[in-house]
């Protein structure tokens, strides 16, 4: 490469940023699929032994419109992904002998961030696997009369944090503190039986701004968290978080005796 060619990548990196679009990153063609550029970084190894990653593999938090520099200026070039500290706060408990129960943790900011500001995104999703004593499906939001939907899974919820290593529910505008996130399931009654397993994905960011696709809907599931339906931009190339599981499985079928095949039974992650 010549030292023409090398200023002018250099220079493209700081003149600032055009949008992605149609994969096409002026310098380079970027592979949504693959989360990679198709092309090698015309400036060689200058930030990393892969000439073909992007933005050092943690698109959640930086961009490269340019093709050839990672968070070019008025990005958050100093942002950082992490794994939030997660506490129990109720374990997973059964509630009923017929699915219902619930879980409860709270969040935590590491020590080496408790200086810094940011958003914990949190991917959500629920699995229902609900039947009869005869196999057939349930309609969960038809027997739960709306009080349980499964369209509205999966989600994606956020708390965001200040200096000080304070949560908030939602914004820290709400000016109330974050004490727990609940899992919850309903209670289905006798004749049912099945599985309902909740997944969460939390990943703390400094120095992040909140998509406008994220809405405050004062709504189950979400209540005053703003949420969205859609993967954050990045999501699904960045690095995996904190795991929030809990599964609940129950059969409240007679037995021939006339008790019960097996109560509510709750397993959690942590």
């Amino acid at each position: 490469m010549t030292r023409v060619t090398w200023i002018a990548a250099v220079l493209a990196c700081a003149v600032g940023a055009i949008t992605l679009q149609d994969a096409f990153a002026r310098g380079r063609v970027y592979h949504p699929g693959l989360g990679r550029f198709m092309q090698r970084d015309v400036l060689g190894y200058v930030d990393g032994m892969s000439l073909y990653q992007y933005v050092g593999s943690n698109p959640i938090v930086r961009t490269d419109p340019t093709g050839g520099c990672s968070n070019p200026p008025g990005t958050q070039s100093n942002s950082v992904q992490f794994a939030p500290g997660i506490r129990v706060v109720t374990k997973g408990t059964a509630l009923s002998d017929c699915g219902q129960a619930i879980y409860q943790v709270q969040w935590s900011i590491p020590q080496q961030f408790q200086g810094n500001q940011g958003w914990i995104v949190q991917h959500a999703n629920v699995n229902f696997n609900v039947t009869d004593c005869q196999g057939k499906a349930i309609d969960v939001k038809k027997h739960t009369k709306g009080a349980t939907d499964p369209a509205w899974w999966p989600l994606w919820e956020a708390w965001e944090f200040t200096p000080g290593g304070n949560v908030w529910v939602g914004a820290s505008s709400s000016a109330t503190l974050h004490t727990a996130d609940t899992y919850g399931t309903p209670d289905f009654g006798d004749c049912t039986k099945g599985s309902i397993a909740l997944t969460g994905d939390a990943r703390g960011v400094t120095n992040y701004q909140l998509p406008n696709q994220f809405q405050v809907k004062n709504a189950p599931p979400t209540l005053a968290l703003p949420a969205t339906n859609q993967a954050p931009p990045g999501w699904n190339q960045a690095g995996a978080g904190t795991a929030h599981n809990m599964t609940v499985t129950w059969d409240c079928c007679k037995t021939p005796k006339g008790g019960l095949n097996q109560k509510t039974q709750v397993t959690t992650t942590p």
